[in-house]
């Protein structure tokens, strides 16, 4: 018996592309959204990407087509744009099939490990290429002329969930202050040198890089979270992981490009309001997700 997602990607497929799904996978499933390749009886193969908030597909389809533009490496192409409805519970997009492996840690070797490497980072830097308008701020959103401005007005709003997240005891006290300590030193710091607008993915991580594991070639680049016209710094913060060190991805994007003098300090507080941000949606969409189970259990009483 198929779940209600699965349901829902067969519809899909059926009332935007008018094909019968043969066959279907899901391939990454976490709390926003999920992910499942497909293949069709006329022997199409699709990937089809649901998403538990609403409107997110919208701005992720710009997301996408712009790194499509600038990336060395694949970027999945959007085929269909599917918004909710009677028939279809969840907004979707139909992409490109989606190949390779999230499993890097496991099977790489270190002179493979070492290729994937540098190519990861120089997608990152050609990607940064595209300097949009010449100003900051979200790929579809306020446009600013001063990246500081965009930052504070950014995360003023990520204070306001950390202030939410300490009611509902999700995070210290001693948490929140610090956040508000950096978010007052964004002035300071972010004015000690010039920054030019890059086009950032937003959640630049090996997790988000699927890879040919039997070559090492990168197969695939998904999943970008709230890309926007920045720093182009910011896309290390998540190449710093425990993963991130062991493939030394730091190490080359400073022997290519070098990093600016105050880059600890960004980094802090890039890191802090982005664990906020991840705490916050795991939350919100926690909450959203039992009220569609408690919709769902009425309507089968």
């Amino acid at each position: 018996m198929l779940s209600k997602a699965e349901e829902c990607v067969k519809n899909i497929i059926y009332i935007e592309l008018r094909e019968h799904v043969e066959y279907l996978i899901n391939i990454r499933r976490e709390l926003g959204y999920s992910i499942y390749n497909v293949r069709t009886q006329d022997n199409n193969e699709y990937s089809v990407k649901i998403y538990k908030e609403d409107n997110k597909h919208r701005k992720e389809e710009e997301e996408l087509y712009r790194l499509r533009k600038m990336s060395l490496v694949n970027v999945p192409k959007v085929i269909r744009v599917t918004d909710k409805s009677k028939d279809i519970p969840y907004d979707a997009l139909i992409l490109s099939k989606i190949s390779g492996s999230y499993n890097v840690k496991f099977f790489l070797r270190k002179k493979k490990r070492e290729k994937v490497a540098r190519e990861i980072i120089d997608n990152m830097i050609a990607v940064s290429q595209d300097k949009g308008d010449g100003k900051f701020g979200d790929v579809t959103g306020k446009r600013y002329v001063n990246y500081i401005d965009y930052l504070e007005d950014r995360y003023k709003v990520t204070l306001m969930k950390a202030r939410f997240l300490l009611e509902k005891k999700k995070i210290t006290f001693e948490e929140l202050m610090r956040a508000e300590e950096l978010y007052n030193n964004i002035k300071q710091v972010f004015g000690e040198e010039e920054i030019k607008p890059a086009l950032v993915h937003g959640y630049y991580s090996l997790d988000n890089i699927r890879i040919d594991v039997r070559n090492g070639e990168i197969k695939i680049v998904v999943n970008p979270l709230n890309s926007f016209y920045g720093d182009e710094e910011y896309n290390l913060v998540n190449l710093m992981t425990p993963l991130g060190k062991k493939y030394k991805l730091f190490e080359i994007y400073k022997e290519k490009k070098g990093i600016s003098n105050n880059f600890n300090k960004k980094a802090e507080i890039y890191r802090t309001f982005f664990e906020i941000e991840e705490k916050y949606g795991e939350m919100t969409i926690g909450q959203l997700e039992k009220k569609r189970m408690r919709k769902r259990y009425k309507n089968v009483q």
